[in-house]
């Protein structure tokens, strides 16, 4: 009997030591996650930052790009100290952190309960699209808030500002930024592998060149069909009086294809060099 005992305990005390052992690793794992988020997005939101001012004010101010841009880029590069501390770059931060966490959390944690792949990329997919999709849209509402409108003086523009954020948000913006996001979603994380898989060899042999290609190619194509998207939802923010669809196309018709070209822009460093970089940072700590 005592050796039955024996028997029983000596493999739950081992059982015990390697549920600490995982426990602390998973811990570990966790923190190093978070941390190689938080670097990427660090990264990459400058240049996703001027990309999505320039956006809301064509769409809502009609201002000219090459101006917009020189002046963002001379405040980025001027004065950097604060630009990383401006609302709207801690915002674009915030967002890509989030989202770079959900999907590194989400596949340590599939790998941790040992749970199937394809189990652990439909679970990472679905909480990386839940996230991004709410963190998404409450900051495109804020530079909506922050760059739909001008005013002539500084005074004037405070009191505006203070009258948008306690406007209410249309239910048709909330759905126009979380169909673009889900497009999105899926151009970046579901459709590169069938179409890296269907790139003729003519093109390519090479297995890991094609996906590459369809890797920054399929989420920059996509930007073409959802930048209509997105202007829809500023301008059911900024002009909410009644107005026909024939109108409203006409505007998004204007800014359709220089807004695609920006949202391609900004795609190739958000989810093309921060997705890489966040892989890297991450696989790095894993070690």
């Amino acid at each position: 009997m005592a050796h039955a005992l024996m028997d029983i305990v000596v493999p739950t005390a081992h059982q015990q030591q390697q549920q600490q052992q995982q426990q602390q690793r998973l811990v570990f794992q966790s923190l190093a996650d978070i941390t190689a988020a938080a670097t990427s997005s660090a990264l990459i939101s400058p240049a996703v930052t001027v990309c999505d001012r320039l956006v809301v004010e064509k769409s809502s101010l009609n201002q000219p790009f090459l101006p917009s841009l020189r002046t963002q880029l001379g405040s980025l590069l001027c004065k950097p100290h604060h630009f990383v501390r401006s609302p709207p770059y801690l915002l674009v931060w915030t967002l890509y952190t989030a989202t770079f966490a959900t999907a590194n959390l989400a596949e340590t944690l599939g790998t941790h309960a040992q749970v199937d792949g394809k189990t652990t990329m439909a679970a990472t997919f679905a909480s990386t699209f839940l996230v991004n999709a709410g963190v998404g849209i409450w900051k495109d509402v804020r530079f909506a808030q922050l760059f739909g409108s001008s005013s002539s003086t500084a005074a004037a523009a405070a009191v505006r500002q203070s009258t948008q954020l306690l406007r209410r948000i249309p239910t048709s913006t909330y759905s126009a930024f979380l169909v673009r996001d889900a497009m999105t979603i899926f151009g970046s994380f579901s459709l590169p592998g069938p179409v890296a898989e269907r790139i003729p060899d003519a093109v390519t042999a090479s297995p890991a060149l094609k996906t590459l290609v369809a890797q920054v190619g399929v989420p920059a194509a996509m930007q073409l069909v959802c930048t209509p998207v997105h202007l829809l939802g500023l301008d059911l923010y900024t002009r909410r009086e009644s107005l026909g669809w024939r109108a409203r196309w006409q505007r998004i018709g204007r800014d359709w294809f220089p807004a695609s070209v920006m949202r391609m822009v900004r795609v190739l460093p958000a989810f093309g060099l921060g997705g890489f970089l966040n892989r890297e940072v991450r696989e790095a700590s894993h070690l």
